[in-house]
């Protein structure tokens, strides 16, 4: 497993001038370019390069810990889950119904995750976030019907494969909001059912969300976090009416009585304690929608309000004067449904950049393909790439050929994508809502550095090492950049040659490492730190070995259990005694029912190849029983002249005891020899003709104790 900790390596700074050439490539990665594409599920689970998610729009997307990309529903499609994995360019469906289902989901039990859950279709903007610390996909809000919006918290662990309902009223629809005091977690406070509420942030192990459009269909500007520990819900700041006109206050002055507009929410960009809205659309009197362009800052600690950039009025114009000039002054058009994501975060002092694409106006006929980038530490907007529409215009657009950047390429004006980040800078969008349609294209836009200039902030990409497997004797080298202060926790098989600029890890020690490059500057702002972790797996030795259980059975009942018991071995395999093989898989069961002693050999494989084997072996044997007579006459003739049991069978009789007994109870005679008998006499005289009674014991070669009572008859 390996765990890429921040967003970028390289940190973008805007042009303060500008720039030569052009500001960056789009290319057309995968899905059709018709809009309404069925798509390709393929086999569930397997990935596959003719697999393509059918179009849809306002999906939830996420990406992983690993680097994958992840959509979940949305409208025009099911309650599918996908994958996409950016080393092969493949789609892989995880999850949920095919376009034949229904989409209904399995809500299962409360807190309790299984195999069969699944949650039921939701579009119209539910939201997603990835838990940093445990890597699971959580999922809230959004439409199950175009009517009904829901308030269930959704959780999926990836390794597991497995969806948990966390939290909400299931299929109920139309829950309202219920406030507590700010900042204080509670059982029954609760956003209630939302939608176009994407604006979501992970934070001290919570989930953070803004605003939205709730089951009345009106818009909130309150902010909430629930707390993964306590599976809880706290109201954290904003306003408790809906369709609020907000208080814009002055802008750059963060003060308690700042609250932006209620709307719809679509902006994920976070920098150290703030997080950060943009656009949306609002509802003020419930019958006319209007289109924002603001930028407002949350401080996570004083939880109060900043409007820092944009216009306080409603469906503004956009303000630049082309492309790769940065200002403070401009601003996108108004807008709704631009999905974002976040270019890079790191240390005090260096630019924060946040990326936002498209979306469109109010009557969903103008669609944006304009591409631009945010600069919180300096408040300027930069415009890369695309156009807003105008009046409804047709934005430019081209598809050029599937995986070959070009300046021309241009993706079609969209809202309602998914957008993803990449470590270099790169932007990827999916999917959404063009004039063509419902879309599932995969887009990627590679930027230039004569728009966006990267050697500003230096940083050390790490790559973890191809190979995690460690044999006992083997090594596996690690190259990390030059000038650098290295970092490897645990230190216990490694080895940093600050010489040779390598790591080695000897094995066989199995760990995770975690390796981090920094700055020899001390509390250097403007050095981005990267941090990867992996596992090294180290194979030692096998250690073959089983127990036999029983050691020792009677014919009929000869069956034994090879338990295995063996350490540091991943394959084994199982001989007869006649060297015949006899199983693979860990344990064995072996049923012998012909006496004899039998021998079995276990064969135990490491990850690396070697074999060690043991031998372990059982009896089975016949069962043995006692036959007594019923009369015996001592008068010394030679003929049958003392009593004693006769031994039927091959089998082994341990712990013989007998006894005879006068019919008074009287002791008669007493052996544990199971070859002496009764010779009739008592204290040296002979016994009268009589009744006498015998009880004798023994243990059988399987441990069982066997009883036997009878009477036999003195003939003189």
């Amino acid at each position: 497993m390996i765990v890429k900790v921040f967003c970028s390596m390289l940190v973008l700074f805007f042009c303060q001038f500008t720039c030569a050439g052009q500001s960056g490539n789009w290319v057309w990665l995968k899905g059709g370019n018709l809009g309404g594409e069925i798509g390709n599920f393929g086999t569930k689970g397997v990935s596959a390069p003719t697999n393509e998610p059918p179009a849809r729009y306002q999906t939830v997307y996420w990406s992983d810990l690993a680097g994958n990309y992840w959509v979940f529903g949305g409208v025009g499609t099911q309650n599918d889950l996908w994958r996409y994995t950016r080393a092969n360019n493949e789609w892989t469906w995880i999850k949920g119904d095919d376009l034949s289902g229904l989409g209904n989901g399995n809500f299962g039990t409360k807190g309790v995750p299984s195999p069969l859950n699944d949650p039921p279709f939701l579009g119209w903007g539910a939201n997603g976030w990835t838990d940093s610390t445990t890597g699971d996909l959580w999922l809230y809000g959004g439409f199950n019907t175009f009517t009904s919006s829901n308030d269930n918290v959704w959780r999926y662990n990836i390794a597991n494969n497995e969806w948990t309902w966390m939290h909400g009223s299931g299929f109920i629809p139309g829950r309202l909001p219920i406030y507590g005091p700010k900042g204080v977690y509670g059982a029954n406070f609760t956003p209630g059912g939302r939608c176009e509420c994407k604006s979501g942030w992970f934070h001290n192990n919570a989930l953070w969300m803004f605003g939205g459009q709730d089951s009345m269909n009106l818009m909130r500007n309150d902010i909430w976090s629930y707390s993964i520990s306590t599976n809880q819900w706290a109201f954290e700041g904003g306003g408790q009416a809906n369709n609020t006109l907000g208080n814009y206050g002055t802008k750059g002055v963060e003060l308690a009585s700042n609250e932006p507009p209620a709307r719809t929410s679509y902006t994920k960009w976070e920098d150290n304690n703030n997080l950060y809205i943009f656009a949306g659309v609002d509802n003020f009197t419930g019958t006319t929608q209007l289109g924002l362009n603001d930028v407002w800052k949350y401080n996570k600690s004083s939880k109060f309000w900043t409007w820092v950039s944009g216009q306080s009025g409603f469906d503004n114009p956009e303000i630049s004067s082309g492309y790769c000039n940065a200002s403070i002054n401009y601003i996108p058009q108004a807008r709704l449904e631009n999905q974002t994501a976040q270019l890079a975060e790191y240390s005090n002092g260096c630019t924060k950049a946040f990326w936002t694409f498209g979306g469109f106006n109010l009557s969903g006929t103008a669609f944006h393909n304009d591409l631009w980038l945010f600069n919180t530490d300096n408040l300027e907007w930069l415009k890369v790439k695309g156009q807003a529409s105008v009046n409804g215009s047709l934005v430019t657009s081209s598809y050029g050929t599937k995986g070959v950047l070009s300046p021309t390429n241009l993706p079609t004006g969209r809202g309602g994508i998914g957008a993803w980040c990449e470590p270099n800078g790169e932007l990827f969008i999916f999917g959404g809502l063009s004039n063509l349609g419902l879309q599932n294209d995969l887009w990627k836009f590679v930027p230039d550095g004569n728009c966006i200039i990267g050697g500003l902030i230096v940083g050390a990409n790490l790559v973890p090492p191809t190979d995690s497997t460690l044999c006992s004797g083997d090594t596996i080298k690690m190259p990390v950049p030059k000038g650098v202060n290295i970092n490897v926790t645990p230190t216990q098989g490694a080895i940093y040659d600050s010489v040779k600029n390598i790591i080695y890890f000897v094995g066989p020690i199995t760990n995770t490492y975690t390796v981090t490059s920094s700055s020899y500057i001390p509390n250097d702002p403007c050095f981005l730190n990267d941090t990867v972790s992996f596992l090294i797996t180290g194979f030692d030795e096998p250690d073959a070995a089983f127990i036999v259980s029983p050691k020792l059975a009677l014919v009929g009942n000869g069956y034994f259990n090879l338990i295995n018991t063996s350490q540091k071995a991943s394959s084994f395999w199982w001989y007869d005694e006649k060297g015949n093989l006899a199983g693979t898989s860990r344990d064995l069961d072996v049923t012998q029912n012909t006496p004899g002693h039998y021998c079995y050999t276990l064969h135990a494989k490491n990850g690396c190849g070697d074999i060690r084997t043991a031998i372990g072996c059982f009896d089975v044997v016949d069962n043995a029983s006692l036959v007594f007579p019923t009369a015996f006459s001592p008068n010394g003739d030679g003929k049958n002249d003392k009593f004693s049991p006769i031994k039927v069978g091959d089998g082994i009789l341990d712990s013989y005891h007998f006894i005879i007994y006068n019919r008074w109870g009287a002791k008669m005679f007493e052996t544990t020899d199971i070859k002496e008998g009764w010779d009739g006499f008592y204290k040296n005289q002979p016994s009268e003709t009589a009744v006498y009674y015998y009880m004798a014991t023994t243990t059988s070669p399987d441990g069982k104790k066997i009883v036997y009572k009878g009477d036999v008859t003195i003939l003189h």
